[in-house]
């Protein structure tokens, strides 16, 4: 049995668009009629067609496109003038699933070709003003070739928000989210959400609890984290290095065993991979703490290279990870984890704002992130070079230089890392201490401690 949705464009009764599903609730059929004109468009297990033609059908990297043959001669005796087409698109997606780049092989240039580059504000309407052209496959001269779109030779992929697919008929520019249809130009979806009774504190129009960046709403009907699987990512490449380094550590107490090395010898050859095995697997623990935590907390992926941050968003109440790479990842989740034990603590109406975090709290994270990529951290300019986790110290961090020259952990710089270790608990005598060239904190009252601060935002 099919159930049917139908949408009528305004003032006409002739133009509209009809869903059918089938029992089990998956879209089957789309049938479009437009100017006294109908179109269908079938969907069976990702395979697209358009009326009986095949338009594409997916692949774990994008898809494949078709083209159908071209014939001649008479009905009786048909030709074959130029054969079908298969084309493989890759799509490259970002941690919601966003469909932000697709690229193929030009079968007659050889040449890998942008098809479509897409870039959306935080609730999904696209940027129209740069990278609005798309490429399609056209068949022209008897030969398919990827060549700029035009209205003959549209691009017909249409999935691209959240991986969503884009109804743009009869100038409806909805998003099809299987129990709704989503409006990116307002952030609202058009019919009640069917689980607005587990969400009373948003509008039941309201999409993704209002925090597209976070969350993902992938059939309209429940909203799950949208950093779960770059999180999974991250998390998997730490695990994979500490098992990379436990089997080395093995492999070689196997050797010596065999060939009958000194002690010494072994400890040559082991190196400091102890003391990496030890150290990411308080990381991997620290992952599981934040994983069970009752605080939210978010991946925000920037580009290798840029400086990280953990920081409070007020908006959202997430505590939002920037990190570039896999490194940086274990070091700003380090933070994290001192953010969970009452190390530091962030301004609840303030982003950026962090306190108590001192020069021992960024020496753990950047033994942590050592013990990931050891080049990651030797490379940084300073006034030493961090060869080992002693070579991590007061002095080395203080010296730390950015892009700029600025030293931002010294003393009055940047981070505004203090030099005594404080925590949420320290009073004013330890911030004092912290803070020695800061005189504004003299005027700190005698019983002052971090939690006076009537903002902060502290772990309890």
């Amino acid at each position: 049995m099919l159930k049917v949705r139908r949408l009528c464009a305004a003032g006409s009764e002739s133009d509209k668009i009809e869903y059918l599903y089938d029992a089990a609730g998956k879209k089957v059929q789309k049938l479009v009629t437009e100017a006294g004109t109908p179109r269908s468009f079938i969907y069976l297990q990702g395979f697209q067609y358009k009326g009986k033609t095949l338009l594409f059908f997916p692949t774990a990297e994008g898809y494949v496109n078709y083209t159908p043959a071209v014939y001649g001669g008479s009905l009786e005796n048909q030709t074959v003038i130029t054969p079908e087409s298969y084309n493989y698109v890759f799509n490259y997606k970002d941690h919601l699933g966003n469909i932000r780049l697709s690229y193929g092989l030009d079968p007659v240039t050889n040449a890998l070709k942008i098809i479509e580059e897409n870039h959306y504000y935080p609730f999904g309407l696209k940027h129209t003003n740069y990278s609005s052209g798309w490429n399609s496959f056209q068949r022209i001269d008897e030969k398919v070739s990827l060549r700029p779109g035009r209205p003959s030779a549209p691009l017909e992929y249409k999935y691209k928000y959240n991986g969503k697919e884009w109804q743009d008929e009869l100038r409806l520019n909805l998003y099809d989210y299987h129990a709704m249809l989503y409006d990116p130009a307002t952030g609202r979806r058009n019919n009640i959400d069917p689980m607005a009774e587990s969400s009373r504190r948003f509008s039941p129009y309201s999409y993704a609890m209002n925090n597209p960046v976070f969350f993902i709403d992938p059939d309209g009907m429940v909203v799950t984290p949208g950093s779960q699987k770059e999180w999974n990512k991250q998390k998997t490449a730490v695990s994979n290095e500490l098992n990379s380094l436990r089997g080395k550590v093995n492999k070689l107490n196997a050797t010596a065993a065999a060939k009958g090395w000194s002690a010494q010898k072994l400890a040559g050859k082991i190196g400091d991979m102890n003391d990496r095995i030890t150290s990411l697997t308080g990381t991997m623990n620290n992952l599981s703490t934040l994983e069970q935590s009752s605080q939210s907390y978010s991946l925000n992926k920037i580009a290798a290279g840029a400086t990280g941050d953990t920081s409070y968003d007020p908006a959202t109440g997430d505590v939002v990870i920037s990190f570039g790479n896999t490194a940086n990842f274990v070091h700003e989740t380090t933070h994290a984890g001192q953010f969970e034990s009452g190390d530091i603590a962030f301004d609840s109406t303030t982003p950026g704002v962090t306190y108590a975090n001192d020069t021992g709290d960024e020496i753990a994270a950047y033994k942590a992130q050592y013990a990931y990529d050891p080049s990651s951290v030797s490379g940084l300019n300073s006034t030493s070079t961090a060869n080992s986790f002693s070579g991590i110290t007061v002095n080395w961090l203080q010296n730390l230089s950015d892009s700029s020259g600025n030293k931002i952990y010294a003393p009055g710089g940047a981070a505004n890392t203090a030099v005594y270790p404080l925590n949420t608990n320290s009073g004013r005598a330890d911030i004092l201490k912290g803070y020695p060239n800061n005189s504004s904190l003299q005027s700190l009252p005698s019983n002052f401690t971090y939690k006076s601060i009537t903002t902060l935002k502290f772990r309890k």
